[in-house]
């Protein structure tokens, strides 16, 4: 119990002692802006007479991409993707994806679909489907999570009809609320790992866990509004410190969890960094270090 009541109380103190800048940890953005750049590939699996093209600004006036209802004469059967370049997630251990859309005939839907490809686009798994959207200007938010940790994410947008609904989308956002920002200091068969779970809004629980430590051991927790990034004993002081807690690991395997439920009334949009150093001999100047962490409030 009392490392929840002490992150609450890191958070408090944080909220209180501190004016830090506004961020978001941006992972993948695309507007359209300028047409659907290089980096996206259409795929056809059906007739080729239509596909994804560069839109007319249906989502909020600015470029966005689209695909029609209605083929050259309505008797084909258009099977297109639209897929995005690689996403790396691999510093992600939460992920969501936001976009903006507009349809027209929406009752004439046959299949809308966001879809996720490992593989450079040989396979693709069903992230989201749209299956009664509203007719007009929309927005849509998904869950990606179970995609993180991985290095090549693809987008795809998978369209399929003869003659169904006008389909633009616009504003694509791939987002984390914790990001691993690497720079862990290993030594003696050890090297710590600092993973945060939750989302980030009042009241959500929110855990940071520290594995791989040594057993028993007094660990010092660093947090900041800011990176440092400073060598050190040998590694990377991430944290700009403003806050160091002294706990200690687990004595039968090394770790240490500190939990609690996010606390009301903290800013949207400010990103807080954390990271493990840990007294040791075995690390190469008498420390060892977790990677450092960062966390965004939405």
């Amino acid at each position: 119990m009392r490392k929840r009541i002490v992150l609450t109380v890191v958070v408090l103190f944080l909220s209180m002692t501190a004016s830090p800048a506004l961020g978001q940890a941006v992972l993948f953005e695309e507007d359209f802006n300028a047409g659907i750049p290089g980096t996206w590939t259409t795929i056809q699996l059906g007739y080729t007479g239509d596909n994804w093209e560069p839109g007319f600004g249906f989502v909020n006036g600015t470029g966005d991409v689209y695909h029609e209802g209605f083929c050259d004469d309505g008797s084909h059967f258009r099977n297109n993707i639209l897929l995005s370049p690689p996403i790396d997630l691999s510093s992600a251990t939460e992920v969501l994806l936001e976009f903006d859309q507009s349809h027209a005939g929406a009752a004439g839907i046959n299949y809308n679909a966001i879809e996720v490809s490992l593989d450079g686009g040989v396979h693709f798994e069903l992230l989201f489907q749209l299956i009664s959207p509203p007719n007009g200007f929309s927005q849509v938010s998904v869950d990606m999570s179970a995609f993180a940790g991985q290095r090549s994410v693809q987008l795809a947008l998978h369209y399929k009809g003869f003659i169904s609904n006008d389909w633009s989308v616009d504003n694509i956002l791939v987002t984390t609320p914790w990001e691993s920002l690497r720079n862990s200091l290993g030594g003696g068969g050890f090297e710590p790992l600092l993973v945060g779970t939750g989302p980030l809004t009042p009241l959500s629980s929110v855990t940071l866990s520290l594995t791989d430590a040594p057993l028993g051991v007094t660990t010092y927790f660093v947090v900041g509004f800011a990176q440092l990034n400073a060598p050190f004993k040998g590694g990377i002081f991430v944290p700009d410190p403003i806050l160091i807690l002294g706990f200690t690991t687990d004595a039968g395997d090394g770790s240490l969890v500190v939990a609690s439920p996010w606390p009301p009334g903290f800013p949207s949009g400010i990103t807080i960094y954390f990271q493990h150093w840990i007294p040791d001999a075995a690390g190469p100047l008498g420390y060892l270090a977790s990677n450092g962490l960062s966390g965004t409030t939405p």
